[in-house]
């Protein structure tokens, strides 16, 4: 999330710390960075609403393993995954760090990592 604090200075931070009630007297949400609305802070616009077009600047966490290993064991990995992160108790501990539990399959989760490897392979070519 971008921020602007009182004296004039930006900075980006995570949402949990961006909405805290004592920072928030000092700071102003100006845009999130992710490429929709957060639902924690959905009145503050993306910076694509902002006039920032193809901004998308999120993380992610992902259980990763070794290579090779057996589809069955991937396939009952990324069940259980699931299971674990549709538990209430789950959700809300992850949305009180500012995270949204987005389980996928690895098919989904390769994807992710070689385009945001490209992406940001790209942005450190065009920084130097």
């Amino acid at each position: 999330m971008g921020v602007s604090i009182d004296d004039g200075g930006m900075v980006f931070t995570v949402i949990p710390i961006g909405a805290n009630s004592r920072a928030s007297a000092r700071i102003k949400p100006i845009a999130v960075t992710s490429a929709k609305r957060d639902p924690a802070l959905p009145n503050v616009p993306t910076f694509a609403e902002q006039g920032v077009p193809n901004y998308d600047a999120t993380f992610w966490y992902a259980l990763l393993t070794q290579a090779k290993v057996p589809a069955p064991i991937i396939a009952r990995l990324n069940r259980e995954m699931h299971k674990v992160l549709s538990e209430p108790d789950v959700v809300r501990g992850l949305e009180a760090q500012g995270l949204i539990a987005a389980p996928s399959t690895p098919e989904a989760l390769r994807a992710t990592m070689r385009a945001d490897f490209a992406k940001w392979k790209r942005v450190l070519a065009n920084s130097s």
